[in-house]
C-alpha cells in the first residue's frame, strides 16, 4: 500500500505531505487526545449533570465558531495554497478573511446577548454561557487556514500543543469540586487565546503580511468563496454538534452528560485520520489545477485504503467499548457504553464522507453539490431526531446519526461515480 502511494507522489510533494501530516497529527493530539486526559477527571469531579451542562455549552458555542470560520478553513486554505508565491495576493486574502471574521463575530455577540437575557435555559446560567462564548475570540485569532495553505504547520502545531497543555494542567489545578464548573470556560478561553496571539505573531514576523485594507472586490470574493463551504459546514453541524444541543433542550443535562462523554471519546478516534486528509488537501488543490487526471488517481487510492483501514479500526473499537468506557468514565457512566458502541459502527462511513466530500466534491469544484446533499440530509436529521428522541429516548441519537451519514455517503459516492472521479474497484 505504502509503495503504491509513494509511486503516485513526487519526492518533494511527499516530503511536504509527510511533514504536514506529523505537524497536523501533533495538532490533533492537542485538540482531541489531551482532552481525553482531563475527561476522566472532569466527569468524576463535575458529575453527569454539570458535565452535561458544560458539554451543552461547548456544543452550542460551536455554532458561533462555525459562523466565524465561515468555511475559510477550506476556501482560504485553497486560495492561499494557489497564490502562496504572491505576497501581495496572500496579504489581501489574509486581511480580507479577518475583516469578514470580525463582522461575523459582532453578529455572534448580538445573538449570545439576546439568548442570555431572553431565553430561559440561558438565563439560568447567564455568566457561564457568556464565559463559554469567549472561546470564539480565540478561534478567530487562530489562523490554521493560513498555515495549511502554505503547508507550514510545524510551528502552529507546537504553539497549539503548548496552549492545550496549559489548559490540561490548569484543569487539575483549578477544578476541584462541582461548583468549579464556572471556571472551565475561562481556562478553555485562555488556552485558545494564547495560541491565537502567538500564531499571529509568527505570521506577521515570518511571512511579512502587508497591513493594508484590501479592495472591496477582494473582500467580496473571499466572502463568496467561503459561503458555499459555510453552508456545507452548517449542514454538517446539523447532524453532528446539534445532537448534544437537541438533547439539552429535550432531555436533561444528565443525559447530555452520558451522551457527550461517549461522543468525545469517539471523536478522539474519529479524528485520528483527519491530519492525513488535511495535510493532503492543499497538495490536491494545487495538483488538480496542474494535472486533474493524476489528482483523480491519487484520490481513488486514498479513498480505497481509508475505507479498509477504518473498517478494521471500527470493529476493534466496537468490541472494546465496555473496557474503553470504564477506563475513561468510570462506573457512573454505564449508560454511555451502548451509545459509544453504536457510534463506533459509524466510524468508517463518517471518515468516508470526509474523504468523498472534502477531497472529492469540494476540491474538484463541486462545492454546491456537496452543500445541497449535506443540507438536505442535515435538515432531515434534525426533524427525524426531534421525533425519535420524543418517542424512543436518547439512544435514537447515535442511530439517527449513523443513518444520516450513510445516506450522505451513498449520495456523494453515486455523484462521484457519475462524474467519473470514483474509478476504483475494491477487488483491484
Amino acid at each position: 500500500m505504502l509503495k503504491r502511494i509513494r509511486e503516485q507522489l513526487q519526492r518533494q510533494d511527499r516530503r511536504k505531505i509527510i511533514e504536514n501530516f506529523f505537524s497536523l497529527s501533533f495538532l490533533q493530539v492537542a485538540n482531541y487526545i489531551l482532552p481525553l486526559i482531563t475527561l476522566p477527571y472532569l466527569v468524576r469531579v463535575l458529575g453527569p449533570e454539570k458535565f452535561g451542562l458544560t458539554a451543552f455549552a461547548q456544543a452550542f458555542m460551536l455554532y458561533f465558531i462555525f459562523l466565524t470560520d465561515f468555511g475559510f478553513n477550506l476556501s482560504a486554505t485553497r486560495e492561499i495554497s494557489i497564490h502562496r508565491e504572491d505576497n501581495k495576493r496572500v496579504s489581501e486574502i489574509f486581511i480580507s478573511v479577518f475583516i469578514i471574521k470580525a463582522l461575523l463575530f459582532l453578529v455572534s455577540l448580538l445573538i449570545i446577548l439576546f439568548l442570555i437575557f431572553f431565553v430561559n435555559k440561558f438565563i439560568e446560567e447567564q455568566l457561564f454561557f457568556f464565559l463559554s462564548f469567549l472561546v470564539v475570540i480565540g478561534w478567530i485569532l487562530f489562523p490554521q487556514w493560513f498555515f495549511q495553505g502554505i503547508e507550514k504547520m510545524k510551528f502552529i502545531a507546537i504553539v497549539n500543543f503548548i496552549s492545550k497543555l496549559i489548559f490540561t494542567v490548569t484543569v487539575f489545578i483549578f477544578i476541584r469540586e462541582v461548583n468549579d464548573y464556572i471556571i472551565l470556560p475561562v481556562l478553555n478561553f485562555v488556552g485558545v487565546f494564547v495560541s491565537g496571539i502567538i500564531s499571529l505573531i509568527i505570521v506577521f514576523k515570518t511571512y511579512k503580511i502587508i497591513l493594508k485594507l484590501p479592495p472591496f472586490d477582494i473582500v467580496k470574493k473571499q466572502f463568496k468563496s467561503g459561503l458555499q463551504i459555510f453552508i456545507s459546514n452548517v449542514a454538517m453541524n446539523l447532524y453532528t454538534t446539534s445532537n448534544s444541543v437537541i438533547l439539552g433542550f429535550l432531555t436533561s443535562n444528565t443525559i447530555v452528560g452520558y451522551y457527550s462523554a461517549a461522543e468525545r471519546i469517539f471523536k478522539a478516534f474519529q479524528f485520528l485520520g483527519i491530519p492525513l486528509y488535511q495535510a493532503i488537501f492543499p497538495h490536491f488543490s494545487k495538483l488538480i489545477s496542474e494535472n486533474r487526471e493524476k489528482a483523480i488517481n491519487q484520490f481513488n487510492i486514498l479513498f480505497k485504503y481509508a475505507m479498509l483501514i477504518t473498517s478494521i479500526v471500527s470493529m476493534a473499537i466496537f468490541f472494546s467499548s465496555p473496557i474503553i468506557i470504564k477506563i475513561f468514565l468510570g462506573n457512573d457512566y454505564s449508560s454511555s457504553i451502548l451509545i459509544f458502541s453504536i457510534l463506533s459502527l459509524g466510524l468508517t462511513i463518517s471518515l468516508g464522507n470526509y474523504t468523498l466530500g472534502i477531497h472529492g466534491l469540494i476540491n474538484f469544484g463541486y462545492e454546491k453539490t456537496f452543500s445541497k446533499i449535506v443540507l438536505i440530509f442535515g435538515i432531515a436529521h434534525i426533524l427525524i431526531l426531534v421525533i425519535a428522541i420524543s418517542l424512543f429516548g436518547y439512544l435514537s441519537v447515535p442511530i439517527t446519526w449513523i443513518f444520516t451519514e450513510l445516506m450522505i455517503f451513498i449520495s456523494i459516492f453515486y455523484y462521484l461515480k457519475r462524474t467519473k472521479i470514483i474509478r476504483f474497484n475494491f477487488s483491484q
